[in-house]
């Protein structure tokens, strides 16, 4: 009984507490932190770059497709850009998430401090927040690697197209 009053008187008094008084709210920052710098990496940049070059060569090549193995790697080329296109897609619109994420748990931790919310549901919001972001780098890490893979082999795909060597135009 007394462990339970003394829990209680605790949880109280981090209510009234600063910042450094909440549990896990500083890694929640930190990971929004990194996550957002990884969706803004070289690689996602270079993932953009190719994705850029591979719609040039699309764009060149779309009107001048001779033979059905064309206009089947041509397709193929076509899904690879959409992928690609998604993914950063995906990036964007996570990192504008991952502010909306930071301002919300600034926003359950204001409600926290001035005891408009019990410790517990401020916890939930923590781990929410968490899953959230375990959720983001997990795609991010599957997807990135599905689109470099894919890239990589539209250079392959890219020299298939018998339009290439009649048209003159260099393989980027």
């Amino acid at each position: 009984m007394i462990v339970l009053i003394a829990g209680l008187i605790c949880i109280q008094c981090g209510q009234r507490g600063n910042k450094a008084d909440i549990p896990g709210s500083e890694s929640v920052y930190e990971n929004i932190t990194y996550l957002d710098s990884l969706l803004n990496s070289q690689k996602a940049d270079s993932i953009n770059l190719l994705s850029q070059q591979l719609e040039n060569t699309i764009d060149a090549f779309r009107d001048n497709l001779q033979t059905p193995d064309d206009k089947a790697v041509f397709d193929s080329l076509e899904r690879i850009r959409l992928v690609s296109v998604e993914f950063i897609r995906f990036c964007v619109d996570s990192r504008a998430n991952l502010e909306l994420l930071r301002q919300d748990i600034a926003s359950v931790e204001e409600l926290y401090r001035s005891g408009k919310i019990n410790a517990g549901r401020f916890v939930n919001a923590l781990i929410e927040s968490e899953q959230i972001q375990v959720d983001i780098n997990n795609r991010y890490i599957s997807d990135s690697q599905q689109v470099l893979e894919a890239l990589s082999s539209s250079r392959i795909l890219t020299e298939r197209l018998s339009t290439l060597s009649s048209a003159g135009i260099p393989v980027p």
